[in-house]
């Protein structure tokens, strides 16, 4: 049964490869969240399937190009494989149907798991950086804003 997931998998990893990265974010966000909340399996997965997410959108933009095309490839892969309503155990298979959804999602961050270090590592430095830009931004505000209006004197 694992041969057949993985070369699913394999496929899938190639058929992503040709997806319109923008519009596979567009089609399937709200679907995928509603699969990995409704999985017990998959919910173990949820922080996880946040940040591929995140990932996910940051390429689409351009905002995050430091990841390998086949590491993207392997994340809308396992995705496509959770998206599919006939995989190596059908999902309506209650019980059992999701278990290699989270199996197959599982051997995607582990492949990536380098790549997805990369990436929390640059989120948190850019959410940082915003940070400090935000202060300085506040800061110069409070300080031209602390100046005194001038004062106007009926009396002279």
């Amino acid at each position: 049964m694992a041969s057949k997931r993985i070369r699913i998998f394999h496929r899938l990893v190639e058929k992503a490869k040709s997806i319109d990265l923008n519009e596979f974010i567009k089609n399937n966000g709200t679907r995928l969240v509603a699969v990995f909340a409704a999985s017990e399996k998959l919910i173990e997965f949820k922080d996880d399937f946040k940040l591929v997410w995140i990932l996910l959108k940051a390429y689409a933009k351009r905002e995050y190009t430091e990841i390998p095309i086949k590491s993207i490839s392997a994340i809308v892969g396992a995705l496509l494989y959770i998206l599919m309503p006939l995989d190596a155990l059908p999902d309506f298979i209650l019980g059992f149907g999701l278990i290699d959804d989270a199996a197959v999602f599982g051997y995607a961050l582990k492949l990536i798991s380098d790549d997805i270090r990369k990436f929390a590592a640059w989120q948190e430095a850019k959410a940082i950086e915003w940070e400090i830009e935000t202060n300085q931004i506040v800061k110069s505000a409070g300080d031209f804003g602390s100046a005194q209006p001038p004062v106007n004197n009926p009396e002279s």
